[in-house]
């Protein structure tokens, strides 16, 4: 695993994460993460960076998956469903490229990939195997309902992973309890709809 383009997170991700049937190690200094910043925008269509913190929500999953890519796919359907399902769209934000911007993976409020979306973008390399240690993670999720939008935390049912991505989602935001991967998608997470807090993505 490419180690020179990890950086050191935070002190309270020491230790081992136990989930499941698995043990994955804690990004205790190579995961590139991010606590969210402020949103600059309105809407419950939302991205943020791993990389810069950087929040930006808008009316349409249309304009958040330009802004995920950096500009690359602009034209996405406007109906959340079609989005996520069309082959095309998927193997266009799969596409990045040098310099280009890399969805990790985007996060639906309700199951099959319905309603809004939180999309979450990182380094032009995206994911590489094996997953542990993670590579990528955000916690504690974004909370927009200071401007009207949805708190991410526990708010999440479905999910899609992209750019060679698989997805860990853990119920605290200190990213101790994995309640649901590695997977690289989710059209209903039973018994973990509604508890995320913390993703970790490899």
């Amino acid at each position: 695993m490419q180690t020179n383009r990890r950086k050191k997170i935070t002190a309270a991700f020491a230790g081992l994460v136990l989930g499941l049937a698995w043990v994955v190690s804690a990004p205790t200094a190579s995961a590139t993460g991010s606590k969210p910043a402020a949103a600059t925008a309105t809407g419950n269509h939302c991205t943020i960076s791993v990389d810069t913190k950087a929040v930006r929500c808008f009316a349409t999953i249309t304009e958040s998956i330009a802004h995920a890519t950096g500009g690359r796919v602009t034209d996405a359907p406007a109906d959340v469903l079609a989005a996520v399902t069309d082959p095309d769209v998927t193997a266009r934000i799969n596409g990045g490229g040098p310099g280009a911007l890399a969805v990790l993976g985007i996060q639906y409020y309700l199951a099959n990939y319905g309603s809004y979306s939180l999309a979450v973008n990182g380094p032009d390399v995206g994911c590489d195997l094996p997953v542990d240690p993670p590579e990528y993670y955000v916690a504690p999720l974004p909370d927009f309902t200071s401007t009207g939008g949805i708190n991410w935390n526990n708010n999440i049912r479905s999910f899609q992973a992209y750019s060679g991505c698989y997805q860990l989602m853990f119920d605290d935001s200190a990213c101790t309890a994995a309640i649901y991967g590695w997977a690289g998608s989710a059209a209903d997470l039973g018994a973990a709809n509604d508890r995320t807090e913390c993703i970790f993505w490899s």
